[in-house]
């Protein structure tokens, strides 16, 4: 059984990334199908209740069908609001491609695992495809 990714990329901020990967994401949750993203560099974080939150990563999670733990869903969550390449070195953070690939993978084991006992679905699916 083969899962997919899909990468959602954008010329600037605020243009419409988030909005674009929430429609897919309902889209596939409406079809019967789990799907979940991460926002690999998140910038623009408040405290709730002692839990840094941004508000681009907290509406993909809305959208998916599950709920993924903040560390895989959002690896670098910058607290500034602003290009993360500024703010990663005002906070004094340094890109780990390493990390960001182990959340993916995460991300397709878990679901992988899930879609174990829908597999006849899935095959069914991928066939009318």
């Amino acid at each position: 059984m083969s899962t997919h990714s899909y990468f959602v990329t954008g010329t600037d901020t605020e243009i419409g990334k988030t909005f674009v990967s929430c429609a897919l994401l309902h889209r596939l949750v409406r079809a019967g199908l789990s799907a979940a993203a991460i926002k690999t560099v998140a910038a623009g974080a408040i405290s709730v209740d002692g839990v840094w939150h941004n508000e681009d990563v907290d509406r993909l999670n809305v959208a998916s069908s599950t709920s993924l733990p903040q560390e895989i869903r959002a690896p670098y969550l910058l607290k500034t609001p602003a290009a993360p390449s500024i703010v990663s070195k005002q906070e004094g953070i340094k890109f780990d491609l390493t990390q960001i690939d182990t959340c993916h993978q995460l991300l397709m084991l878990h679901y992988l695992a899930q879609f174990r006992t829908s597999f006849h679905l899935i095959r069914t699916l991928q066939q009318t495809n």
